[in-house]
């Protein structure tokens, strides 16, 4: 037991990328603001640095001042669009060469 929440410690329990990527995927947005850094000392302990870019990435996103219009800047909306991109795409890699997810 790590006294972290149930949900954090699925993560420790990933033994590939693409079920890191998964995680990172579908957990709730507030566990990654929530928990940011207990998760990024156990994506950096398991070498994922994608990862962690997303962790970043979704971060700023939900920290970013609004604009007038209640968006947050097209820059930092894009940045995380880009590392969600990137981690779908190490999930269908495994998917594809019939890793477990």
């Amino acid at each position: 037991m790590t006294g972290m929440l149930p949900v954090v410690e699925q993560l420790l329990d990933c033994e590939s990328d693409a079920e890191r990527a998964r995680w990172l995927l579908t957990v709730p947005l507030i566990v990654l603001y929530r928990d940011q850094v207990a998760i990024r000392k156990a994506l950096r302990a398991a070498s994922f640095e994608d990862g962690v870019r997303l962790l970043d990435a979704e971060i700023a996103g939900l920290t970013a001042v609004r604009r007038r219009n209640g968006l947050i800047p097209a820059t930092t909306d894009l940045a995380a669009k880009i590392e969600r991109t990137a981690m779908m795409g190490i999930v269908m890699s495994a998917a594809l060469r019939g890793g477990a997810l």
